[in-house]
């Protein structure tokens, strides 16, 4: 029986949509030898629909059984092994002329229910691992069987399988004893219960040591083939990443025929790469710009190395705009909150219209003066030459200790470098630091 879901071809080639889910469940029963098949168990999600409109259920050729998800459940195969199972495999004993006594052999599903009846013994069901190829081996004693033998044992041992003998002989291939034991719980697994080994294994593994193998640690296995991220769609990837570092994983897939999941394997794992967005920065500086920073930084360390008393003439001045308020942002609004309180809630909020420009002078001790911009008044050069003379008063008042002239940091904008600021400084014997350009943060 196949293992996995199949589906039409153009559903997988589709983009934008997801498989068709419409299922049935169809279960499938027949003798070991092959030659009875039982007329199969259909489960769909509704038990009358429209298509069979008008139809009688009992005509067709399966046993018609529905389940909101099309699933076995523990319901639907109760009542298909007491409804359907037991009266079928009852006509066919007597058609055949023999015992009704019956082994019935299931997988471990959840829908597989340990279910009693007098003449059928139940292998498998809930709790108990997959009956395959191990199981047949940890039954067989002495040599190995052909399928025509194994069948053969089967029908003979379930035709008898309330009498034990307890003379049979050794050559038999298929040792009763055995299979009572193979339906029962073993003694290590009463023991040692989640622990123990399933029943297949401890097959396996007897199996094994019978032949002469001595290791108990398991032998390497080479695992499932690599048959998509070969070096060969590694370097088409790479080539694609290339021509344009911004495409999306779905989008290299569909341009190399390849699935999304190798392709996301492929970069992240062979190539050792990852997303990563660009980084908004004021001013993107040129190589000589950044030297020139450099140099100019340099200069005011040697300066401060050089002269112990060189900050406390330093008088540093800039503008900012002062909002009537702060929005509050979401890392200021978290909270302690216990797990059953309501997670909190706040509006969206944006800056206040409501703004001024303020001009703040300040040294090493503080602030030495500061005012506001009139609304409406551009911090143009005129402007900018009076605040310049107000400070100069405002440091004679407040700053008479300062024995140095006054030097003067201000940064590069228009009206602070425009020639009657700089004769106004010149002419004032205040020196101005050079400010580097603006750097990236």
């Amino acid at each position: 029986m196949p293992t996995r879901t199949y589906i039409a071809k153009s559903e997988k080639n589709a983009s934008g949509f997801k498989a068709a889910k419409d299922r049935v469940t169809l279960l499938l029963c027949s003798n070991a030898s092959g030659d009875r098949m039982l007329k199969p168990l259909l489960v769909n999600r509704s038990l009358k629909p429209r298509e069979l409109k008008g139809k009688d259920l009992n005509t067709l050729p399966v046993h018609w059984m529905a389940n909101k998800k099309a699933w076995v459940t523990t319901a639907i195969f109760t009542e298909w092994f007491n409804k359907c199972f037991v009266p079928e495999v009852e006509n066919y004993m007597k058609e055949m002329g023999l015992e009704f006594k019956i082994l019935l052999i299931l997988d471990n599903a959840p829908g597989h229910p340990n279910l009693e009846h007098p003449n059928i013994k139940e292998i498998g069901g809930e709790g108990f691992d997959d009956f395959g190829e191990h199981d047949i081996e940890e039954l067989l004693v002495d040599e190995a069987l052909n399928d025509d033998d194994i069948l053969e044992s089967m029908v003979d041992t379930t035709e008898d399988f309330e009498t034990v003998d307890s003379e049979l002989e050794d050559v038999t291939p298929l040792d009763e004893k055995l299979l009572r034991e193979g339906l029962q719980l073993s003694d290590a697994e009463k023991a040692f219960k989640d622990d123990c080994i399933s029943r297949s294994q401890s097959g396996k593994w007897h199996k094994a040591f019978k032949e002469g193998r001595e290791e108990v640690a398991d032998e390497p296995r080479s695992g499932r083939p690599t048959t998509a991220r070969t070096d060969e769609n590694v370097d088409r990837v790479l080539e694609v990443l290339r021509t344009d570092r911004r495409l999306s994983i779905q989008q290299i897939a569909d341009t190399l025929h390849m699935s999304t999941f190798v392709v996301h394997g492929i970069v992240t794992e062979d190539l050792q790469m990852r997303k990563v967005c660009a980084k908004l920065v004021p001013k993107v500086l040129t190589q000589d710009q950044k030297e020139l920073c450099v140099l100019r930084c340099q200069e005011l360390l040697d300066l401060i190395q050089n002269e112990p008393d060189f900050l406390n003439s330093v008088v540093t001045g800039d503008e900012s705009w002062m909002f009537e308020y702060d929005p509050e942002s979401k890392r200021q609004s978290c909270a302690w909150h216990t797990k059953s309180s309501p997670r909190p809630k706040k509006a969206r909020m944006s800056k206040s219209r409501i703004k001024t420009m303020i001009i703040v002078f300040f040294d090493i001790r503080g602030i030495v003066h500061f005012e506001f911009v009139p609304q409406g008044q551009a911090v143009n050069s005129a402007f900018y030459l009076e605040v310049l003379s107000r400070l100069k008063r405002r440091i004679a008042r407040v700053r008479t200790d300062i024995k140095d002239p006054v030097k003067l940091h201000h940064d590069n904008a228009t009206s602070h470098t425009a020639f009657i600021i700089t004769n106004f400084l010149a002419r004032s014997n205040t020196s101005v630091i050079p400010h580097p350009l603006t750097v990236p943060t």
